[in-house]
């Protein structure tokens, strides 16, 4: 769940709160892990024709006006849509016009695999993969979408290798982890399958719980059956008492009674010290009610029971920038991206921690990036306009604000207004 907070001239996205789990995530009586299916990773992003495709040499931004988009992403957008939408079919006939046109598109090939694994065509999908990985050898998304196809056809050892291929590239990435200890499960390796279930759990609790509970769409994993699935890391049991005051204190949240909801995580945490969730919880209430103090020290405390917990280092960085701690949000964000190098909310928070210390050409490239990944990003676009007004950049801070009134939500009234002032509209 996530609850939003503004600040100065952006937003600074994202108070994280955690899926409650229930107590005793694995018994010898329930499936931790069922047989992958559809965990794919996603396809590459759409083109936007707001910005060129890379940041270039220099951090100043390089806007690129919309008549001079390539044809090639116009029709590159159409496939995805198609692939969203689950036409597979359709999205392979328009990615194949794309490779047609340009045999070195490697976003085609990656989008045109997907669609080819999600009809069940592996060798298709391994082709495509293959085919992309030779024009970026460096993408790990793309060996864990091959290594699924190879454990799909059975090929597990080709599988594993290209599993350690992606997290040698990010050795933080939760579903290579997870989809490699299945595998080395197949490849009867318990103890090499364990040691990755362990750390798949500390970095994605939430989804772990869920596969626990049968709601992950995977089949039996035969470890949990056996008895043999890893204790919670670094924290305890919760108490059926600590999982209701749970319940109750994010229902309380959701209606914004933040002091109600201080009262349950605190109840929860009473029933269970060890809960890194209700701390990391009570943490981000406490930063929305601006008792920073209490928040960091909740926050650490999160951290102290697992290092590998990525939403707390998420809203400690919120405590941090908050509190005028800009090096220490910035640090904190960098541990989000070095977890999950493609989180665009977490380069936008970071550009204004940068603003905020005045490194503007900072600013700007990680309001950049995170447009690269998600190019609706209305955030992205109204801060990197202030911060490009900073640096003199008039002509990139008018279509930055441009691009913000095209993806802007209707409740930003204040930044549409201001941005609709800038541009000269009413």
């Amino acid at each position: 769940m996530t609850i939003g907070a503004t600040i100065r001239h952006g937003f600074f996205l994202g108070l994280l709160f955690c899926v409650i789990l229930t107590p005793g995530l694995i018994g010898a009586q329930s499936s931790a892990f069922r047989e992958p299916q559809r965990y794919w990773k996603p396809p590459k992003p759409i083109k936007s024709a707001d910005f060129g495709h890379g940041l270039g040499q220099s951090m100043d931004v390089r806007i690129v006006p919309s008549w001079m988009q390539k044809n090639e992403d116009v029709s590159y957008n159409n496939a995805f849509d198609l692939l969203s939408k689950q036409q597979y079919s359709d999205a392979i006939i328009e990615f194949d016009k794309i490779i047609r046109q340009n045999i070195r598109y490697g976003d085609a090939y990656y989008g045109r695999g997907l669609a080819y694994a999600q009809e069940g065509k592996y060798d298709l999908a391994i082709a495509d993969f293959t085919h992309y990985l030779e024009l970026d050898k460096r993408d790990g998304d793309t060996y864990c979408n091959r290594g699924l196809a190879q454990v799909l056809k059975g090929q597990y050892a080709l599988g594993l290798a290209d599993f350690n291929k992606a997290l040698e590239l990010n050795p933080n990435d939760f579903l290579a982890l997870y989809l490699r200890g299945f595998t080395q499960f197949k490849l009867a390796h318990p103890n090499e399958a364990q040691a990755d279930y362990n750390k798949a759990y500390r970095l994605n609790p939430e989804f772990i719980g869920e596969a626990s509970q049968g709601k992950a769409e995977l089949d039996t994993y035969p470890l949990a059956l056996q008895g043999k699935a890893p204790a919670r890391a670094g924290m305890a049991a919760s108490s059926q008492e600590g999982v209701k005051h749970k319940q109750l204190a994010l229902a309380a949240a959701q209606k914004g009674d933040f002091d109600a909801a201080l009262a349950e995580f605190t109840k929860a945490l009473e029933a269970d010290p060890k809960d890194m969730e209700a701390y990391n919880n009570r943490g981000s209430i406490y930063t929305l009610k601006g008792r920073y103090e209490q928040a960091l020290a909740d926050l650490n405390r999160a951290l102290e029971l697992n290092n590998l917990y990525v939403k707390a280092y998420y809203n400690r960085a919120l405590a941090y920038f908050y509190k005028g701690n800009y090096d220490g949000a910035i640090a904190d964000l960098n541990k989000v991206i070095e977890f999950n190098p493609k989180d665009a909310e977490a380069y936008n928070n970071r550009g204004l921690a940068h603003d905020q210390k005045k490194n503007y050409a900072k600013a700007i490239e990680d309001f950049t990036m995170a447009l690269l990944l998600n190019p609706k990003l209305a955030d992205a676009y109204f801060n990197r306009a202030v911060t490009c007004e900073h640096r003199g950049m008039s002509d990139e801070a008018r279509e930055s604000y441009a691009a913000f009134l095209r993806y802007a939500s209707p409740e930003a009234n204040e930044q549409i207004e201001q941005a609709k002032s800038k541009l000269g509209r009413r």
